[in-house]
């Protein structure tokens, strides 16, 4: 975590200077201001022009994310879409071989006559 033995502790990389030893102190990059983009252990996140504690920030899109799948689940959306798919593709082979027993069909009332 605070990557004590590196030996080059500042190293310069497109005209600015990075932090190699202890990187957990750094703060994340706040050049966007939407994106929440922080490295591992940041302390702080950015989102929205503020900081907020990382702790905090995780647990709160932990339980989003949690209260957004819930939904589909209950209503059971995955399966409507899987059973959506498999209809399309049963279509096509139904009407495959309704068209294979229509020829047959015909071939047998050929015979008859």
């Amino acid at each position: 975590v605070r990557n004590v033995y590196e030996k080059n502790k500042i190293l310069r990389y497109n005209d600015s200077y990075v932090r190699q030893e202890e990187p957990i102190f750094l703060e994340p990059d706040n050049s966007n201001f939407i994106g929440f983009r922080a490295h591992f252990y940041a302390p702080h996140k950015y989102f929205l022009g503020k900081y907020y504690d990382t702790f905090l920030f995780n647990i709160i899109v932990i339980w989003l994310m949690t209260l957004l799948l819930y939904i589909p689940l209950y209503y059971e959306h995955f399966k409507k879409l899987i059973n959506f798919v498999g209809s399309i593709k049963g279509n096509k082979k139904t009407k495959k071989h309704k068209v294979k027993l229509e020829k047959e069909d015909t071939k047998k009332d050929k015979k008859k006559k």
